[in-house]
């Protein structure tokens, strides 16, 4: 009984429950055993075994991360491939209207308030095609593409971009258009100063000229850039005679070339299906590969060839320069593009082709050909 007045009325004493009538029940008091044990125990990580956890997580990441990479640079190339088949098939439609592939206006009078088509390219042609008819219904075709107001200084070009006020070619020129560009390329979205023949004296000053980017680019043919291949008598479509360097014609082999000449589907006897008519670019590596003015490519070079040397030397090396005792001229105005391997070409007949940068090139340059006759064996 002292124990009971000690402990008091349903005390807990030495494991024993203590009751009003002094009986005692003995037994285990499994509960606040259990959450003693808990208490007095230590539950966490040891430094080695959150080090361990950490590298295994990490080791798994490392293993992932490059998964997820290819799948989506595998979704980025079907985008380039559906962009590039897209464009094909606008052709196709453009001459079934007009008879004629859509011809480029490059290299003639470009001057600000200059009248006349000049300057525009082949893929401005194309917007009625490629649910783009606002937009090329609101060119004013009696003016240059370069044409703007008097109060679009050069440093103003955001300002000018966002008042919408604003209505001008130029400001069609500098609208980025995501249809004609590589979701891989990680330059295609930057506004650049081009066309260097486009202001008195060359060079554009303080980028008076920025324009967008087109990563698929026109076949031109299987020339080097510098013999002036292509260069032709403008709205004079059965030129036969060259005032280029080193050529005998003046309409390229390919199907579009620079100055105002297209091809007709009858014009390539070698066949729709062994001729290449646009391939992957990177517009932003050349002064020459953009949406609004001009964008041409040919097979003088192997494809992908020199990337990353004009990568590096961007952007001195869209000029028609020479660097390291290569001429950008021609190196910069070939099919590239930044996917692993080779790029992506639409052929005359409407399919689509990822090339290989491997391809032998003289089967390479024989696609390029409209009518030149060579072989394509193992294409």
């Amino acid at each position: 009984m002292d124990k009971l007045r000690k402990a008091g009325r349903g005390a807990v004493w030495s494991g024993e429950l203590i009751t009003d009538s002094g009986e005692c029940s003995v037994f285990r008091r499994y509960s606040a055993k259990f959450s003693t044990l808990f208490r007095s125990s230590r539950f966490g990580f040891t430094l080695v075994e959150l080090l361990v956890v950490i590298a295994i997580i990490g080791v798994l990441i490392a293993l992932l991360l490059p998964a997820v990479q290819a799948a989506r640079e595998a979704a980025r190339r079907t985008q380039c491939a559906n962009n590039a088949k897209q464009i094909a098939l606008a052709m196709h439609n453009f001459h079934d209207t007009n008879l004629r592939l859509p011809h480029c206006d490059g290299g003639s009078d470009t001057s600000v308030g200059g009248k006349g088509t000049a300057g525009w390219n082949w893929a401005v042609r194309l917007l009625p095609f490629v649910e783009g008819a606002a937009t090329f219904d609101s060119i004013d075709w009696s003016k240059t593409p370069y044409d703007r107001p008097a109060s679009w200084t050069g440093s103003n070009h955001d300002q000018m971009m966002r008042d919408s006020s604003v209505s001008c070619n130029y400001k069609i020129m500098r609208t980025i258009y995501p249809n004609f560009l590589c979701p891989s390329d990680y330059l295609s979205r930057e506004i650049t100063g081009e066309e260097g023949w486009s202001v008195s004296g060359g060079i554009q000053v303080n980028n008076n000229w920025t324009i967008s980017q087109c990563d698929y680019a026109a076949n031109i043919g299987d020339h080097r850039n510098s013999t002036g291949l292509g260069w032709g008598t403008r709205n004079n479509q059965n030129v036969t005679t060259n005032t280029g360097a080193g050529n005998n014609v003046t309409k390229p082999r390919g199907v579009i070339g620079v100055a105002g000449w297209a091809a007709a589907f009858e014009d390539i006897t070698d066949g729709l299906s062994n001729t290449f008519l646009i391939g992957e670019c990177i517009g932003t590596l050349s002064h020459w590969q953009n949406w609004g003015s001009q964008c041409f490519a040919n097979t003088a070079h192997p494809i992908n060839a020199r990337n990353q040397w004009l990568i590096e030397k961007l952007p001195n090396s869209a000029g028609s320069t020479t660097i390291d005792g290569l001429t950008t001229w021609d190196y910069n105005v070939g099919f590239r593009s930044m996917h692993t391997g080779g790029a992506h070409f639409s052929l005359c007949d409407g399919s689509l082709r990822f090339v290989s940068e491997n391809l032998d090139g003289t089967v390479y340059r024989a696609l390029a050909s409209r009518d030149g006759g060579e072989t394509t064996t193992g294409f």
